[in-house]
């Protein structure tokens, strides 16, 4: 019936090949427009995995109470000292936040009003002591700078240092005379380098080189980069601001949102160059196959248009495309052309035979056409087995090339036949003739097979045995870091966060009389290295702490006081550091630290005497603004540090408590590892005992495993579903179970190799390659199917692999392997990851096909044989 019903579908389109035509580019005309006004781009990964798990629902109820945790900037901020990234992240903060058209909040968490006036309170008790003394050390240095905070200060503290004329601490002086040469030496080559004057001032207890800014800019995923423009704005006010490296200074950022930025980048430009050189394979190898330009411009027409037809559907039921959903252009690139090619073989095989173009259309129909549309089913089960499978992201995937297959089909049964009859009524010829490809050695796979069934059958079994044991060797990796180019600045910067803090944590909310006894608890497990809730804010030791602190105040308050001076122009510093290079010249016995502001003083002071009057101002006041840069600054910390006061929780600033405490009341506990959890068994420990103690408890490493749950759990149902939903449709169309293992069992061997290959070539299973081996059961028994088929249609005849429909199925399965295979280049590990198994997948299985299914024809005919006598 469906033979009949395809032969009539032809012979219906060749005699109205006009009509059809003209509906074909209306339709198409219609599918760009759709395609053009509604189909967008979801670019929003989380949504990807289906809200109905728990762990997504607990995921969600987290950010709905902490948003500020989600859809974050996280811009780091480096520099050679403590001050001057200080000094940089609280421009570029305040830069930033003054564009609330582009961001919703600014937070600089480390460096606001509270942190630096409690900074003391929060030190342990040795910690605080150790930063005390220094101080007390650096007293000298902090009066005098502040009287005047020039570079001729500098040059007279310094030389007063030296003659004892102010009490300084030798390690600090020494401190001093380090930073001053650095300074000089840069200033004189033209780079950057400030005094570090919390170095001088803090001794060790200096603080971070780098600080953090946590920017949440507004978001339209709408967009294809949603984040693009609020990450121009964060470049280019760095930029502005003279936040360069050659200032000493690098801007980098990082977080969920730009690694989701540069991800998508490196997909889009991965897919957009994986679909050209797709069209480019397969336009070379249908050239090859076909031996036919006219048979293959056809077949590109055909493809061209199927593809416009499934993104217009893709439109209509999905309305967007995701992360992995942007790859079907190439799936189908490789999948589309396969049944032009096998109908386009079958016809010139026909026209060989001297029949005429409207019997070999009709026969072609009637030969292949149910091949094809039984293909079309197996394969878009393969595709529609990911739909009930909770990984959002791929079954919408397998919804759109799903119904692409079917939308192959009829592009292949209505737009080839047209187009193959508006050629011969135009030219009056059928485009016989063409390229040749010599197939004899090609030819000699029929005598493998069908000679030595046996053999042939008992090493398939063996290499099977082989494949399975090597597959159990085979590994997901759940990091989704993995999956993203480690050259980008957001995966590097962020891999460099993780490997120095180790600063993947889990969050739990407990209600407020419970969090002690949780924190405790959680405190207690070997995995945990700490515990951080809003009580952590709250010093234990306050009241000593506060006496320590008032104690400083009485020495520095003194210092400290007074209204901002005006420094002395760069200009007055000359003679006093002429006078500091002498006594330098003077002193014997200098340490190493002096020894180096001699010689650096002696450069500079020979450089400026070469100078004319205005070069030589420009070089001293670029060498005041290294000098005392930052001075002003640590002075004013300075004076915030003794205004500490008493802290509780009531007193404690609402930015604060609102990373700590939910709107309902709940408190959070972040929960820091205690290993590295980049090592897949700590990771799972680490959750393992958290979760133990809090089940409800949040954050990346859940995300992380539980995603991978996720993916796995979908690839097994969907691999199942594929399997039973082939076999099903394989049973009702060739009615015989025999047939039924025929096809599947080369379909299987082909796929166990392929998951054996990739053990050997240790690339591990991930969230994106995962998806190929369902794929490639639904693509791969379409070969299995076309030569059953024409087996069963030549009888006794041998020449199987002589036939246009093993001529066809070696072209489909290198048009697929070339399409397929331009992922394995993709910028994208993970998209290449994905091109590579696929195309290790096609090869494997077309092996399979052309040397075990032959064996098996015979060997199950012969077993049939036996049985009817």
């Amino acid at each position: 019936m469906l033979e009949r019903l395809t032969i009539a579908w032809v012979r219906g389109v060749r005699q109205a090949w006009i009509v059809v035509l003209l509906l074909a580019f209306v339709a198409s005309v219609a599918a760009f427009g759709y395609v053009h006004e509604h189909l967008g781009i979801q670019t929003n990964t989380a949504d990807m995995i289906s809200p109905s798990l728990q762990w997504r629902q607990r995921h969600i109820d987290f950010k709905r109470h902490f948003p500020q945790f989600e859809d974050t900037l996280t811009i780091v901020v480096d520099a050679q000292s403590a001050d001057r990234a200080s000094q940089a992240a609280v421009l570029l903060s305040a830069a930033l936040a003054k564009q609330d058209n582009l961001f919703q909040s600014v937070d600089l968490p480390a460096d606001n009003e509270f942190f630096r006036r409690s900074a003391l309170l929060l030190l342990d008790t040795q910690a605080r002591t150790a930063l005390i003394d220094e101080l007390v050390n650096a007293q000298p240095l902090i009066g005098r700078l502040n009287r005047d905070p020039s570079l001729k200060s500098v040059a007279l503290l310094y030389e007063d240092a030296l003659r004892n004329r102010e009490q300084v601490d030798q390690a600090t002086l020494q401190r001093f005379a380090s930073e001053l040469a650095a300074s000089i030496d840069s200033t004189l080559a033209g780079r950057s380098h400030s005094i570090s004057w919390r170095r001088l001032l803090g001794g060790k207890a200096v603080g971070a080189t780098q600080q953090i800014i946590r920017a949440a800019p507004h978001m339209d995923f709408k967009q294809l980069f949603p984040a693009a423009v609020a990450l121009h704005a964060v470049r280019s006010t760095a930029q502005a601001l003279d936040l360069t490296p050659e200032h000493g200074i690098r801007v980098r950022v990082t977080g969920g949102l730009a690694m989701s930025d540069e991800e998508l980048r490196t997909v889009s430009a991965g897919a957009q160059h994986a679909a050209l050189f797709a069209l480019l394979g397969v336009f070379i190898v249908l050239l090859l196959g076909l031996g036919n330009l006219r048979m293959v411009l056809i077949s590109l027409v055909c493809l061209l248009v199927g593809l416009l037809w499934t993104a217009a559907f893709a439109a209509f039921s999905v309305g967007h495309l995701n992360m992995i959903s942007v790859a079907f252009a190439v799936l189908y690139i490789g999948l589309g052309v396969d049944y032009a090619v096998h109908f386009a073989l079958r016809y010139r095989e026909l026209l060989g035979e001297d029949h005429d173009h409207a019997q070999a259309l009709d026969r072609a129909a009637g030969d292949v056409g149910v091949s094809i549309a039984l293909c079309a089913l197996t394969t878009g089960a393969g595709f529609l087995a990911f739909l009930p499978t909770s990984f959002a992201g791929v079954s919408e995937l397998g919804l759109i090339a799903g119904a692409g297959m079917f939308i192959s089909l009829l592009a292949t049964l209505t737009i080839m036949p047209a187009l193959m009859s508006a050629c011969v009524a135009f030219t009056g010829t059928t485009g016989r003739s063409g390229l040749r490809v010599d197939l004899r050695y090609w030819s000699s796979l029929d005598r493998i097979g069908f000679a030595h069934p046996r053999v042939v059958a008992l090493l398939a079994a063996l290499l099977a045995v082989l494949a399975i044991y090597t597959s159990f060797d085979v590994r997901f990796d759940e990091n989704p870091l993995n999956l993203r180019d480690p050259r980008g600045e957001a995966v590097s910067t962020y891999r460099e966060l993780v490997a120095k803090d180790n600063n993947w944590s889990l969050d739990v909310l407990v209600e407020g009389a419970a969090a002690g006894v949780v924190a405790r608890d959680l405190a207690a497990l070997p995995a945990v290295s700490k515990v951080i809730s809003v009580a952590s804010f709250v010093p234990a030791d306050q009241k000593h702490a506060l006496q320590q602190i008032d104690d400083l105040a009485l020495l520095l308050g003194p210092d400290l006081d007074g209204e901002a001076r005006e420094p002395s122009p760069p200009s007055a510093a000359l003679a006093a550091l002429a006078r500091l290079h002498a006594l330098l010249n003077e002193s014997s016995a200098l340490s190493a630290e002096h020894q180096d502001v001699k010689r650096s003083l002696g450069v500079l002071l020979r450089r400026l005497a070469t100078l004319d009057r205005r070069t030589r101002a420009e070089l001293l006041g670029r060498l005041q603004s290294a000098a005392t840069g930052t001075l002003s600054g640590e002075i004013a910390r300075m004076g915030d540090l003794l205004d500490a006061r008493l802290i509780s929780v009531e007193t404690l600033p609402g930015a604060l408590l609102a990373d700590w405490r939910a709107a309902d009341g709940r408190l959070r506990l972040r929960i820091d590892a205690a290993e590295d959890l980049n090592d897949r068994d700590a990771l799972r420990a680490f959750v393992a005992q958290v979760q133990g103690v809090a089940p409800n408890a949040v954050g990346a490493p859940i995300v992380h495993l539980e995603s991978s749950s996720a993916v796995v759990t979908a690839f097994m149902q969907a691999f199942a579903l594929a399997l039973v939903c082939i076999s099903i449709i394989l049973y009702f169309a060739l009615r015989r179970l025999g047939d039924v293992m025929i096809v599947l069992l080369p379909l299987l061997l082909g796929t166990l190799c392929s998951v054996a290959v990739m053990v050997w070539l240790q690339t591990p299973f991930n969230f994106a390659n995962v998806i190929a081996l369902p794929l490639l059961l639904g693509v791969g028994v379409d070969s299995g199917i076309h030569m059953l088929a024409r087996a069963r249609l030549m009888g006794s005849s041998r020449k199987l692999a002589s036939s246009s429909t093993a001529r066809g199925v070696l072209i489909s399965a290198l048009t697929t392997t070339v399409s397929f295979g331009n992922l394995a280049f993709s910028p994208h590990p993970g998209t290449a990851t994905m091109g590579l198994l696929l195309a290790i997948g096609m090869i494997a299985i077309l092996a399979a096909t052309l040397l075990v299914l032959p064996a098996m024809v015979r060997l199950v005919d012969g077993l049939n044989i036996a049985e009817s006598h």
